[in-house]
């Protein structure tokens, strides 16, 4: 069902015309000023805050005041993505972590994060309590292990097909014997998936994990600088690996799924999947790695960043909640207006001068904040950030 379920959606892809010109909120430079101001006074009261020996109730003052400034969501929306529960299961994601592998990096841990987030958005969606499940914890670790192994340019590819082969036939719940640390922390995150569902009530938990797996396999052939775009289907593997990916993440939320929530989780994750993509251009074309986007021969990508916008419209369409809706469209239009960033010779000059608009602080800006985040995390351990916002939790005036 779900290989039927991402051949809808990959027709709804070839079926969907592209807007005929950007659309959604402006930022005017005004505004733009106002973001960049905000972010910088929250990195500086942080900042302020370390110095002073990192004062509960002034970072608390400080993540409050940045809160009500910022004008990128409404308070109302804000509450849906930045909430107690919310921080919480960010807090706990952090410290299991570490527990879990203390040399596992700020980098790969942001990475899984993110996917904890989406999780957690899912519950939200399915009207389900948002929290951190030990199978939310254990997928999401997945991320990192497996994603940079396959990026890793160093690693034969020999290598890498072994040890994603015994991976599958782990995850197909066969039982094997690590044969190096690696594959104790991947099996080990398998059974943990195993202790909450077990394989005999829970098999389309399995099922989509293999169908992940199975696709970021696939994907390789992506990676191969020697294959021309035009022999490799970049649509059909684009869509498999974004699509079951997020299915994966709505299998661990709610385990029996109709058909029309496949479809819309598979459509979900393939919208996530296109604005990684575009935010990786730069280092996709360096190494030679084809996605949708740089397999254009040299045409401005406006037509096709127009047809993703209207994909994600497709998409959004089939939430029932209006406020979901304005979450969705609002970051996926700031999603892509800020990978457009750096990218002003793959679009004509006036697409690129009107898809900056759409983005809450400018390129220069982005830079400066980029700058000043890199610095503030070598000031501030993991293990101070968990115990900042454990405190945080406990005083989150957006709650009240």
């Amino acid at each position: 069902m779900e290989i039927e379920q991402i051949g809808h959606v990959i027709q709804k892809w070839y079926q969907t015309e592209p807007w005929h010109g950007l659309r959604g909120r402006i930022y005017d430079k005004s505004a733009q000023k106002h973001e960049f101001k905000a972010i910088i006074d929250l990195i500086d009261g942080i900042e302020a805050t370390l110095k002073c020996g990192g004062d509960q109730c002034v970072f608390n003052q400080v993540v409050n005041t940045y809160l009500k400034t910022t004008k990128v969501f409404e308070p109302d929306i804000l509450k849906m993505i930045f909430n107690r529960q919310m921080v919480n299961s960010t807090v706990d994601f952090f410290e299991r972590a570490k527990a879990f592998d203390a040399e596992m990096s700020f980098e790969d841990i942001g990475q899984a994060m993110r996917n904890v987030w989406i999780i957690n958005m899912i519950q939200q969606l399915e009207k389900q309590e948002v929290s951190l499940t030990d199978s939310a914890f254990a997928y999401s670790m997945l991320y990192p292990y497996t994603d940079n192994l396959l990026d890793d340019d160093s690693v034969e590819y020999s290598n890498k097909k072994k040890c994603m082969m015994r991976f599958g036939k782990r995850l197909g719940g066969m039982r094997l014997d690590a044969e190096n640390p690696y594959e104790e922390c991947i099996f080990r995150l398998v059974e943990i998936v195993e202790d909450e569902f077990p394989r005999d009530e829970f098999p389309t938990v399995f099922s989509s994990m293999l169908a992940i797996h199975r696709a970021q396999l696939e994907s390789q052939r992506q990676h191969k600088e020697e294959v021309f775009a035009y022999e490799v289907p970049i649509v059909e593997l684009t869509f498999n690996k974004g699509g079951t990916s997020v299915l994966a993440d709505a299998y661990f939320v709610s385990q029996r799924l109709t058909e029309s929530q496949i479809r819309f989780y598979c459509h979900y994750g393939v919208v996530l999947q296109l604005c990684d993509d575009l935010q990786d251009f730069i280092e996709d074309e360096s190494r030679g790695h084809w996605t949708i986007y740089n397999t254009q021969c040299g045409r401005p990508l406006d037509r096709l960043i127009l047809k993703t916008l209207a994909f994600n419209e497709e998409m959004v369409r089939e939430i029932d909640d209006e406020n979901w809706k304005r979450v969705y469209e609002g970051c996926i239009l700031m999603m892509i207006a800020t990978a457009c960033f750096g990218l002003s010779n793959k679009f004509s000059k006036s697409f690129y001068r009107e898809v900056l608009k759409y983005a809450p602080v400018s390129p220069k800006q982005l830079q400066k904040l980029s700058r000043r985040v890199v610095k503030l995390k070598s000031q501030m351990g993991i293990a101070s950030q968990i115990e900042m916002m454990k405190g945080l939790v406990q005083k989150l005036e957006l709650d009240s």
